[in-house]
């Protein structure tokens, strides 16, 4: 809670002296001088906590390159969309979106497709609470599975003693403040995307570190919870080895995507 605190302090005191305290209920207009800093604060700390997350995991070196590739892109469609307003660099992420905007355009999302929460005062206060929770759990999350890299058993304290990915749900709640941001049915749907991948990807080390450490790693999986609150169940998530992963990791997929839909349809507004 500290870090968190240190690290909301640090926002508004950005806020402060760029003079953007409406920062986070409206967007910065093309040409503002100051989108490039606001541009800089959102994509430095991410590549930092994204760069040590992938050197300190067990997963091979390809594996770590389309990672860091792949989330790159993912992130930089949230940042584009929710701060850069379609300038720029989110021509460079558009086939990520278009079908996204093709399904909202179905649907009738583009006229309606904001939560009620945008350009409130809440607004203003929720968002920058979930990045500085979400970066401190990430920051705290890190420096504890970097000192233990070394380590020939896998590590199980502080954090790691309540879940087994803290640092995957501080992305996932820093990245929720982002999507709260914009506030827009596609900021979520990129939102979710990126989480569901952060998701797969916490599969896949499992499996690496079930190999690499045995007996132990499988006790720690038993006895800890995957992901509190969000995916809260101790164990292995999935067991079956033919096939039937890819599939219900698909329909999780499209469950998500469809009730992401359908919470805009029915309490989106105009703005």
């Amino acid at each position: 809670m500290v870090v968190a605190f240190l690290v909301y302090v640090v926002i508004r005191l950005g806020q402060w002296a760029l003079g953007l305290e409406f920062l986070f209920h409206g967007q910065l207009p093309v040409g503002d001088v100051r989108r490039s800093w606001v541009v800089l604060s959102v994509v430095l700390p991410f590549g930092i906590a994204l760069g040590l997350f992938l050197v300190s995991t067990a997963m091979s070196r390809s594996t770590k390159l389309v990672t860091f590739l792949g989330t790159w892109i993912v992130y930089a469609s949230l940042i584009s969309q929710t701060i850069m307003s379609m300038s720029g660099a989110w021509v460079l992420i558009l086939p990520l979106i278009l079908p996204f905007q093709l399904i909202a355009g179905r649907l009738g999302l583009h006229a309606r497709g904001y939560l009620p929460i945008r350009g409130t005062s809440a607004q203003d206060v929720v968002v920058p609470v979930l990045i500085a929770l979400g970066v401190a759990i990430s920051i705290v999350g890190l420096v504890q599975i970097v000192k233990g890299a070394r380590s020939k058993s896998p590590v199980t304290h502080g954090l790691y003693a309540t879940m087994r990915h803290p640092q995957h749900l501080g992305i996932l709640l820093w990245t929720l403040g982002f999507a709260l941001w914009g506030a827009y049915v596609l900021d979520f749907l990129i939102w979710f995307t990126l989480v569901y991948a952060f998701i797969l990807l916490a599969l896949h080390e499992e499996g690496n570190l079930a190999k690499q450490f045995g007996v132990s790693y499988l006790a720690y999986q038993q006895n800890t919870r995957f992901m509190t609150p969000f995916v809260p169940k101790k164990g292995l998530l999935l067991q079956s080895g033919d096939g039937k992963e890819t599939a219900i990791m698909a329909g999780v997929y499209l469950i998500g995507i469809t009730v992401i839909f359908s919470l805009f349809h029915f309490v989106g507004v105009s703005w």
